[in-house]
């Protein structure tokens, strides 16, 4: 049976943090940084995640657990060097990637998929579809064209939640509802007026890796964030008219820390996954 190689799942994992978002680390001065508590429930796979955000000025932590086979992981996102780290703390290693990085990944995975594809060419055409099927959610999916920006609409309703006075948002794409997000002020959230100018810069920088795939333009994305009028605290996000996945804010605070968590640990070392060197 056809299975993904091992760096293709490695890949994968990658992507999935970036729709979300705790180490030894370099020890600087004390310094204050928002951090979020968040947990986010995958209802079609049946899974929960429990992870927290950490944001300060352009920069953007976010850390959680992708699996109980595959242990922890962060991201880490600065906005100044446009340079993204992906932290596996069980390995005590990281995966640096920048714009060429990130650029050289895009080629890979589509010669994985065309690899893939021609494997399929030896199979019987009904094998072939439920391979498909199999691999679906799994593998990245080719985008054959082009889709429209997002739509933000803002409702009257109100509820608190998180103990956050929220309004619903309504997020449409193509006349399809694909996100409800509910979002409480700014100002009530220290730092929070920095976050949408490092969602853009997220946005931006996640583009050149997902353009092209469709699997990875659906659902609630950065250019979202960034466009929203205030600060989610509970998103749900709609894939084929169903309720896919649900994101609670559980928890806003303030931390302090003489080790900066913006800082891969330098115990780390470097992992290529596969990528030219």
């Amino acid at each position: 049976m056809l299975q993904p190689r091992p760096e293709t799942t490695r890949i994968h994992l990658c992507f999935m943090l970036l729709g979300l978002g705790l180490a030894t680390l370099s020890p600087l001065t004390a310094q204050k940084f928002t951090s979020v508590t968040f947990e986010s429930q995958d209802l079609v796979e049946k899974a929960t995640l429990s992870g927290q955000m950490h944001f300060r000025d352009d920069k953007l932590r976010i850390d959680g657990a992708a699996g109980s086979q595959s242990g922890d992981y962060s991201m880490i996102f600065r906005g100044d060097p446009d340079l993204l780290w992906f932290l596996m703390h069980d390995q005590r290693q990281y995966i640096e990637m920048d714009r060429q990085t990130m650029a050289q990944m895009s080629q890979q995975i589509s010669a994985m998929l065309a690899e893939f594809e021609e494997q399929l060419k030896s199979r019987p055409e009904e094998e072939r579809e439920s391979l498909r099927a199999m691999m679906k959610g799994r593998l990245p999916e080719l985008n054959a064209g082009g889709t429209s920006p997002p739509e933000i609409r803002i409702t009257e309703e109100e509820e608190e939640i998180s103990g956050y006075p929220c309004v619903r948002n309504d997020v449409y794409q193509e006349g399809e509802k694909m996100a409800e997000v509910w979002t409480t002020s700014r100002s009530r959230v220290p730092g929070a007026e920095d976050l949408s100018d490092v969602f853009q810069k997220l946005a931006d920088f996640y583009r050149n890796l997902t353009q092209g795939f469709a699997q990875f333009q659906t659902g609630l994305n950065f250019n979202i964030l960034a466009s929203l009028d205030g600060f989610p605290i509970r998103v749900l996000n709609y894939q084929d008219g169903q309720l896919r996945n649900r994101m609670l804010i559980q928890e806003v605070s303030q931390g302090s820390s003489s080790a900066d968590p913006f800082e891969v640990p330098p115990d780390y070392k470097e992992e290529k996954i596969g990528l030219p060197r």
